[in-house]
């Protein structure tokens, strides 16, 4: 299933909210040609069974709580 968020007007902390606990994979890409430098939350750790992370054009920090996410592989 895949889920398609407007940036210009929401916040990760609410996307993360919103997404189903047991996704495996997340991908975020800017595709406009504003910069967008967004700070990933803490709330990301709630994706315990996530294997795979990505956001391309658009973050800027991630939280320390991704140490948790024990599936998260490279």
């Amino acid at each position: 299933m895949m889920y398609l968020f407007d940036f210009d007007t929401f916040d990760l902390d609410k996307v993360f909210n919103s997404l189903p606990k047991n996704i495996v994979k997340l991908k975020f890409k800017n595709i406009s040609d504003e910069d967008l430098y967004l700070d990933v939350p803490e709330s990301l750790s709630r994706f315990s069974n996530l294997h795979i992370l990505e956001f391309e054009n658009m973050c800027k920090t991630l939280p320390n709580s991704i140490g948790k996410l024990s599936e998260l592989g490279f």
